[in-house]
């Protein structure tokens, strides 16, 4: 049987890392933008009609000079060039209130002159951060807050219409503020969706590997202590009248101790970190039916098998682990719940399938309910495509019969 893996254990942190230095890159971003913009307008700015007189609809006419930023408004559009990169910092952490600081600093940069797309990869990120914490109906009611930002820039027109004005602020809040919030915000969900699909199916892995490993310890324990309290059992009655057997008894139960505490290191030695102890012992095998069915019959129980020599050949790791759990806990059910009954083991090969089956000739008169054991039997040849069917036998006494497909999963 495969052991999947757990998940790795610094998963989050990895992720927490990634998303700091997005983050890192999306301040140094704003902030650079908004520098090299306060900076420019240190210099004389060359505005041309053309821009002007289209947007009244008019042919460009001759360009015009606009004067150069005193080093006092150069200083103030630093800081505010700080502020903005704040305002994206925090944008992670406080969506909602960076975007409104994002949104103060921008007016006030565009006020003094500022160069408009020096604001936008600010204004973009916080309205993005915003859009992910925030119900979808939501989304356009913060992008209109926009709106009174880029009429301070348009106010620099002042001889644009207000039709035109109109169409100015709403043409650049859209193409060049909204649409690539909407992209950042997709990419965003985006990511975390699939974070936190992978998020689900290591929780699922992970449980799936615990349910393993509880039916695991279930059959072993379960199994060695049924088979060490018939032995000691025998042990007891014969005491003073045949210490050859109370020997016997104490091997087999010393044997059983042995193979089940193999057993167990083998199961939980999943958990082991990769680079402690040495190489797991082999799972169970169709081979190691006779050896188990062999402890039973020490303890005095009678204990037929039928298997064939080549039972095994052809059949995928798994389903021979199944069929042996399968006999393993068909056989404690007999030891537990039958006293002194006999019982038969039989693994057939036919077409395509291993026929598994533990009849007994016990007292049982219906089907008993299906408690831990019975449910993880079934749970096992269920996940390699099986069937398990449990019944009272016309004559008395319980079956256990399980159909392994041959070309299960490995």
């Amino acid at each position: 049987m495969s052991h999947v893996p757990a998940p790795t254990p610094n998963l989050p942190d990895a992720r927490a890392r990634r998303r700091g230095r997005v983050r890192a890159w999306a301040v140094l971003g704003s902030v650079l933008a908004a520098v090299i913009g306060a900076l420019a307008s240190s210099r004389v700015w060359t505005r041309m009609s053309m821009t002007r007189g289209r947007m009244r609809g008019m042919d460009p006419g001759p360009t015009s000079q606009v004067a150069a930023n005193g080093p006092l408004v150069v200083g103030v559009l630093l800081a505010l060039a700080g502020l903005l990169g704040v305002a994206v910092w925090l944008a992670w952490r406080s969506p909602r209130a960076a975007y409104g600081v994002a949104l103060v600093a921008a007016t006030a940069y565009l006020y003094l002159a500022g160069p408009l797309p020096s604001t936008i990869p600010a204004l973009a990120i916080t309205l993005a951060m915003v859009m992910r914490a925030r119900p979808a109906n939501e989304w356009l009611g913060w992008a209109a807050l926009l709106l009174p930002v880029f009429a301070a820039a348009a106010l620099a027109y002042e001889d644009a219409d207000p039709l035109s004005l109109v169409a100015f602020v709403l043409g650049v809040a859209v193409a060049w503020v909204v649409a690539p919030a909407l992209v950042i915000q997709l990419v965003v969900s985006r990511r975390a969706s699939v974070a936190a699909a992978r998020d689900d199916e290591l929780r699922r892995v992970a449980y799936e590997e615990r349910l393993r490993v509880a039916r695991d310890i279930h059959d072993v324990v379960g199994h060695s202590l049924s088979m060490i309290s018939l032995q000691s059992g025998v042990a007891l009655h014969v005491l003073e009248s045949d210490p050859a057997q109370v020997r016997a008894s104490l091997e087999a139960i010393r044997e059983s101790s042995r193979s089940s505490l193999a057993e167990l290191r083998q199961t939980l030695g999943v958990f082991r970190k990769p680079d402690e102890g040495g190489p797991l012992v082999p799972t169970a095998t169709l081979a190691d039916v006779p050896a188990l069915v062999e402890s039973v019959r020490a303890g005095g129980r009678e204990v037929g098998l039928l298997l064939a020599a080549d039972a095994s050949r052809g059949v995928p790791a798994a389903v021979q682990t199944v069929a042996y759990r399968v006999v393993q806990e068909g056989l404690t059910n007999v030891v537990r719940h039958a006293a002194g009954a006999s019982a038969v083991v039989s693994i057939e090969r036919r077409p395509e399938v291993l026929v598994v089956g533990v009849r007994d000739d016990g007292p049982a008169r219906q089907a008993p309910v299906e408690g831990n054991g019975l449910r993880g039997m079934r749970e096992r040849v269920e996940a390699v495509g099986g069937t398990l069917g449990i019944g009272v036998r016309p004559e008395g006494g319980l079956a256990v019969l399980a159909t392994l497909p041959i070309g299960g999963p490995q």
